[in-house]
Formats: C-alpha cells, structure tokens, sequence
C-alpha cells in the first residue's frame, strides 16, 4: 500500500510516513518512501528516521537510506 500511495504524496508526508516506519522491517515501503523524497534527516536535534532504523538495528534500512544523503559528514550521520 505505501508503495502505491508514496508517489503520490509531496515530500513533506513522505518524511513523516518514513520517520513512523524506520524501527520497523518494512523495507519495501523504505523504498518507496526514500524514491518519493522522503528525507532520512529530518527531525529535530538527535532525531531521523535514520536514527531510528540505526537505533533499531535495522541494517538494510540504513543502507537504503545513506544512499539518498548526500552530506554523508552531517551531525546526524556521523552519530549513526
């Protein structure tokens, strides 16, 4: 379902969808969401989607989303 509705949406919602589903194992939808123009970084201070799935243990999640960050030297990153 995300899949199908994640072009659909502007990269604002994609980011708060992929924020709500980076501790879990759906990857498919990651996927999606990233190719949408979700943004990993997004978030205040110590908090990303890309924490979270980091923090989760998440391996292939982090993976995908560090390939669609361009500044890999960003605080948020380097805390990964």
């Amino acid at each position: 379902l995300v899949a199908f509705l994640a072009p659909k949406v502007g990269a604002g919602e994609a980011t708060l969808a992929l924020k709500s589903i980076a501790r879990t194992d759906d990857f498919e939808a990651i996927q999606a969401l990233l190719a949408s123009g979700a943004d990993p970084l997004a978030g205040e201070a110590l908090s990303s989607a890309l924490l979270d799935a980091t923090s989760a243990k998440q391996v292939a999640a982090v993976t995908e989303m560090l390939k669609h960050i361009d500044d890999k030297q960003a605080p948020k990153v380097q805390f990964t």
